[in-house]
């Protein structure tokens, strides 16, 4: 479903499907793909990744168009890290398709 389009519409969907985490890349793709981080302090080059997730309402499939729409959705001190996260909500025709969070940490610099 993910490489035949014949698997795919044989499986009743429209077109291809969308790997799962193929949105994180659109994510990425922006001018400034950090700039949410970064603006709030966050040092990259330390950067660690914490995690990722995602939550479908709808399947998107090859040929969609799809808008992301991403905000800092936590920054806060735990034990020896700071934490950011950004959450992304992502839409086709105005409805939602897909909720995205990527977790990022940084270590505290040693004194």
């Amino acid at each position: 479903m993910y490489h035949s389009v014949r698997s795919a519409r044989a499986g009743g969907h429209p077109d291809l499907l969308v790997p799962p985490t193929y949105l994180f890349g659109l994510a990425l793709r922006t001018g400034n793909a950090f700039g949410w981080a970064t603006e709030r302090g966050f040092d990259m080059a330390r950067a660690l990744h914490g995690e990722q997730s995602f939550d479908y309402a709808e399947m998107v499939y090859a040929g969609d168009t799809v808008t992301l729409s991403s905000t800092c959705s936590q920054v806060e001190q735990r034990a020896r890290f700071q934490r950011i996260a950004r959450t992304t909500e992502v839409s086709r025709g105005g409805r939602p398709v897909a909720r995205l969070v990527t977790l990022l940490l940084c270590p505290e610099v040693a004194s």
